[in-house]
């Protein structure tokens, strides 16, 4: 009986110890942040008077990751010009449509990279400068 008791204590201690490891691990996990830069400026609202459109965006990711990420930047500022030009004002100027912007230019980024990289990559886009002229 003491012979199946201490076995299974030694399990028990084995097993938090490979759990602790792994929290460890996880825990040292790095954030970082890559900037495109130039800043993305394109015209957007169609037809009529011009109206332009600046932000500065930074990517959060992790740090392993940030040069997988970076050599497909050109890439990702293409995308997100083509989606920054097709919106209209109200997309723009309200909270809501900021907020759906962010989410929409995210999901077209780890779009890109699932197919050139095999998965996501970038966790948020953050838009750090945000600029619009009517």
């Amino acid at each position: 009986m003491r012979t199946i008791l201490a076995l299974t204590l030694s399990v028990l201690i084995a097993v938090s110890a490979v759990a602790e490891e792994e929290a460890e691990e996880e825990e040292k996990t790095t954030y970082s942040y890559l900037q495109l830069k130039p800043s993305i400026v394109t015209n957007y609202g169609g037809v009529g008077k011009l109206r332009y459109f600046k932000s500065d965006i930074s990517l959060r990711l992790e740090e392993a990751n940030k040069q997988r990420v970076t050599r497909h930047t050109p890439y990702i500022r293409s995308v997100l010009v083509s989606i920054f030009s097709r919106q209209d004002e109200e997309s723009l100027t309200t909270r809501e449509g900021k907020s759906s912007l962010q989410q929409e230019a995210l999901e077209a980024i780890q779009q890109i990279l699932v197919e050139e990289e095999g998965e996501p990559l970038v966790d948020s886009v953050l838009f750090t400068n945000f600029i619009i002229q009517k």
